[in-house]
């Protein structure tokens, strides 16, 4: 990219030398050991089991270093993938144990959900062979996690709100009439739309309101693009870990540059996924660029096949004419090839780029 001609000053002429071999150097260097000092950000957060280095992150550290010091019941908010269940562990009091429930589990079968949190007598049902706890006992002066509460249905949430206000339950089939006392430590965590959910009546105003004395928000990896690099470095590390050094592979840096335009949609989870695939099929000992291009593009075509058939008309449409898209863009130097052979004025071509949220430049032909 730069220019000297002959009759440029000898200072001129080293520094631009300088330049390219630094970006030439940066451009096709690997990750390896992190060789770098950390940061005093960078340092808290993996005390906590954090990955990261972002301002983001550390921000949201101390949210939870306040929380952990409280009694009060916390709410995070995430999006699918961010690490609600991390956060929920760095939430846990030093010589409490968590106790997770995952909401989702229930689906279709909440009729179940009872047992499982407040235990059962023998005999209560028909594989009730004897008197079993429930998870609120094991959470008795530990922490208990309720993991997707939006979930839950409505009549699900007034009977856990109902408990919550007493803090006392009677197993399943007890007809005693004695109720067990119980305290604990409470975390939730839901999807950012939990607000739409309220409007639309998915959910309880006052089991919100019982949740989230503490609200938490986990940011979602778009939000914190410099946190790639060493999360990357994890994953592969994890990849390398039990191979000879033969096997050995390394992402290069130039491949990481790409990623950080990609906006993850399923966040780590998916950049987890994404580093382990490409570093298994990639040619040789390094993930390149083209790799990326290359998963990015069958990752899109294998979601469109597995899910067509069961998605509403006009989503499916969208995938499909996203998945052309990258095809066109894959095989074209610049957007208006491209636009041209999708048959489209490069207007709506553009427009369509910003509507499915497609970065041109991860795609375009490299020449």
């Amino acid at each position: 990219d730069g220019f000297v001609d002959k009759t440029s000053p000898p200072a001129a002429i080293r520094n631009e030398i300088l330049r390219a071999v630094s970006l030439y150097e940066n451009e096709n260097r690997v990750l390896g050991s992190d060789v770098y000092e950390k940061s005093k950000a960078q340092r808290e957060l993996e005390a906590e089991g954090f990955i990261g280095r972002s301002q983001v992150m550390y921000s949201m550290l101390k949210e939870i270093l306040n929380a952990k010091a409280s009694s009060y019941s916390t709410l995070l908010v995430g999006e699918t993938g961010v690490g609600k269940e991390l956060a929920a562990k760095a939430l846990v009091p030093k010589g409490k144990n968590l106790v997770a429930l995952s909401c989702a589990s229930f689906i279709g079968r909440e009729n179940l959900l009872e047992s499982e949190l407040f235990g059962y007598v023998k005999g209560a049902f028909t594989d009730a062979k004897n008197d079993t706890p429930g998870l609120i006992m094991q959470a008795h002066n530990n922490v208990l996690f309720f993991d997707e509460l939006h979930q839950l249905s409505i009549a699900a949430q007034s009977k856990l709100l109902r408990f919550l206000q007493e803090m006392r339950f009677r197993k399943v089939g007890d007809n005693s009439g004695r109720e067990t006392t119980v305290n604990f430590k409470l975390i939730s965590a839901v999807q950012p739309d939990i607000r739409q959910r309220l409007k639309d009546g998915r959910f309880l105003p006052d089991l919100l309101e019982r949740v989230g004395s503490l609200v938490i928000n986990v940011p979602s990896l778009k939000d914190r693009p410099e946190d790639i690099e060493p999360l990357v470095r994890k994953f592969q590390d994890e990849f390398n870990e039990t191979k000879i050094p033969t096997e050995k592979r390394q992402v290069r840096i130039s491949t990481i540059t790409e990623m950080k335009k990609y906006p993850w949609p399923t966040n780590v989870r998916g950049l987890q996924n994404a580093v382990k695939r490409m570093l298994t099929n990639c040619s040789n000992d390094v993930v390149n660029p083209k790799d990326f291009r290359t998963y990015l593009e069958c990752d899109l075509m294998n979601t469109v096949e597995t899910t067509a058939g069961s998605l509403p008309l006009e989503e499916a449409t969208k995938r499909f004419e996203a998945s052309v898209i990258i095809k066109a863009l894959k095989c074209s130097r610049t957007r208006v090839e491209a636009a041209i052979r999708v048959g489209l004025p490069l207007t709506s071509f553009l427009r369509r780029l910003d509507k499915f949220e497609i970065n041109a430049d991860l795609f375009l032909h490299q020449t």
